[in-house]
């Protein structure tokens, strides 16, 4: 497999994957997030008792990080939905049998599906997020005050780390997403299996040892990347039981995402599909 071979498989994912009624269902829920700065400036124009929550709806950064917060309520459902109907659809659909014999590897196959998942739902996100700061400028137009009420306070580092977290935090439930599709050869079962294993895996904190749990080690690093996060490093630690350090937890999910990875691998390997 060389980079050329695998940027034409990406190509032919993303291309496939844009197209999915899956990907554009979940953006449809993102934007409704997104587009809450206007209505609720537009409410404050007949209501004034609702000026001061328009106004922290509508300024900048408090729109990015209200509907980052009131997204992340669905985003690890919608990125689970995402990410499994790029596997489980070939399933469903019984296309593997088609796509197979024009890629490199299988495990080619998977990687180009991930990175695609990958680019579309980060992607996403980015689009909801631009047009959520319109929506706000809007606002703030009808609400007659500044859009930016004072200096933002974010460096280069703080937003490279805004950055990463996103990244890391997208990778790893798509890497679930997709070992819950090749474990089931499923769209559905690997968008329910995919969800449901991150709910297992944060409750791996209650156990012994538990301090290891990626999903809460994810959250541990939003807490130290993610400024204005309701996640607090002291309540975050106390869950782990123990203080643990930025550094820990991102080995920590990163030994968790490779483990996945080479297992979503592996089993994809092993499976003969031409008996499908």
């Amino acid at each position: 497999m060389t980079p050329i071979t695998l940027l034409r498989q990406f190509r032919a994912e993303f291309v496939k994957a844009r197209g999915r009624g899956l990907y554009h269902g979940a953006l449809g829920v993102l934007l409704v997030f997104a587009i809450l700065p206007l209505p609720a400036a537009l409410a404050a124009t007949f209501d004034k008792n609702l000026v001061s929550w328009a106004s922290d709806l509508a300024s900048f950064p408090g729109c990015l990080w209200n509907t980052t917060r009131l997204a992340h309520m669905v985003l690890p459902l919608l990125v689970a939905i995402v990410a499994a109907g790029c596997v489980g659809g070939e399933y469903s659909s019984g296309t593997w049998k088609m796509t197979l014999p024009r890629t490199a590897t299988r495990a080619s196959a998977l990687l180009a599906k991930f990175l695609a998942s990958l680019v579309l739902t980060l992607g996403g996100l980015a689009f909801a997020l631009v047009f959520t700061v319109a929506m706000g400028a809007v606002g703030s137009v009808l609400l007659g005050q500044p859009f930016v009420p004072e200096p933002v306070g974010l460096g280069a580092g703080d937003v490279g780390r805004i950055l990463a977290y996103f990244v890391l935090d997208f990778a790893f439930l798509i890497i679930l997403a997709m070992f819950a599709a090749v474990l089931t050869r499923s769209l559905i079962g690997g968008a329910m299996l995919g969800y449901a294993a991150q709910h297992l895996l944060r409750m791996l904190t209650f156990l012994p040892g538990g301090w290891l749990s990626p999903m809460t080690n994810l959250d541990n690093l939003r807490a130290h990347w993610v400024p204005m996060s309701h996640f607090r490093v002291q309540d975050v630690q106390s869950a782990l039981g123990r203080a643990v350090s930025w550094q820990t937890s991102l080995a920590t999910v990163l030994f968790f995402f490779a483990a996945f990875g080479l297992l979503s691998a592996w089993l994809f390997e092993k499976r003969d599909l031409a008996s499908e």
